[in-house]
């Protein structure tokens, strides 16, 4: 099936690929200007091919009569075996046609085309209707993620040079050091691997992990619905072995990707504080930070009392 001019409602609406043309259309909605899915240009796919982002295939539904971009998806590749489908938008103009059903539906079976076997996407918990659509879609719930993200006010500059040149201590044994009740944990020992599966197991339900598919290897390259660059990546367990956390990096980025998994709501305030020193004291100075499978507002309340923003997600799932 070719990727261009598929028609996905009736004659006057089309699947095309994304163009600077298209950005502008979607850009006067002043919906998807600061998402980051519309980034274009040449860094954007040099990084792409030296996995420092992930393949991605942005696509449009087009008014052929109109001329202009009424909706928008994106489909990212995680694994050769697993996409995800993100940013769908339709014009509110054009809302109630089934044009938000066409373009997921498409974007499967190109997923399915380029050899996935799952796709998968994150929906805020609080929009019900859009989780019903999702189902009759073949979609079913994983589990729920919150997001928190925002700017380090305590972040060195001077920190930035030093793990620009020393890879944040990559290259010497200075993340080897216990820094409070976070203990840098070494993956490349087999029991240091089942370790951290058992508190994962232990924090996660079991549909979650086997959708994604987890196992004591690939654990330690993240959720896997969100797609994580391949290096400076650091593994953190607390003293009590009931949580731990993966920082995400990538050099010469002043910002970090986190995810943090606990069996224990009330010590992940006190995990979230330390992480943050630990990202401060490394020139980080945006940070995105994922707890799986929250129980209760704690970790909502300490997000919005740093004027960090939040989004509650429950991660749906289908195999093609």
């Amino acid at each position: 099936m070719k990727e261009q001019n598929i028609p996905i409602l009736h004659e006057k609406v089309a699947i095309a690929q994304l163009t600077s043309k298209f950005v502008l259309d979607l850009m006067s909605n002043n919906m998807l200007a600061s998402s980051g899915a519309l980034n274009q240009g040449l860094r954007h796919r040099m990084l792409q091919a030296i996995k420092v982002i992930p393949n991605a295939t942005k696509l449009v539904a087009y008014h052929t009569e109109n001329k202009r971009a009424i909706g928008f998806l994106v489909l990212e590749e995680n694994t050769d075996w697993l996409y995800s489908i993100k940013y769908v938008f339709v014009d509110p103009k054009y809302r109630k046609m089934g044009l938000g059903t066409r373009l997921v539906t498409y974007a499967m079976i190109l997923a399915k085309e380029k050899g996935a076997k799952k796709v998968n996407l994150n929906v805020y918990l609080t929009h019900t209707k859009t989780i019903d659509l999702y189902r009759k879609l073949g979609f079913r719930e994983i589990g729920p993620t919150l997001l928190g993200q925002g700017f380090l006010s305590a972040s060195r500059p001077l920190r930035m040079i030093k793990r620009a040149t020393l890879g944040m201590g990559h290259l010497t044994k200075l993340t080897l050091i216990k820094k409070g009740r976070l203990i840098k944990l070494q993956t490349n020992s087999k029991k240091n691997r089942k370790t951290l599966f058992r508190i994962y197991h232990r924090c996660m339900d079991q549909k979650w992990m086997d959708f994604f598919e987890i196992n004591t290897n690939n654990l330690i390259n993240g959720s896997r619905h969100v797609w994580q660059p391949p290096f400076f990546r650091d593994v953190l367990i607390n003293d009590l072995g009931n949580s731990f956390a993966l920082i995400f990096s990538q050099p010469f980025f002043q910002k970090a990707t986190v995810e943090l998994y606990s069996t224990s709501d009330a010590i992940i305030p006190s995990i979230l504080e330390e992480l943050l020193k630990i990202l401060a004291n490394r020139g980080i100075s945006f940070t995105q930070i994922t707890v799986f499978n929250p129980s209760d507002t704690v970790s909502l309340n300490w997000f919005k009392e740093r004027g960090m923003r939040t989004f509650h997600f429950i991660g749906m799932g289908r195999t093609l």
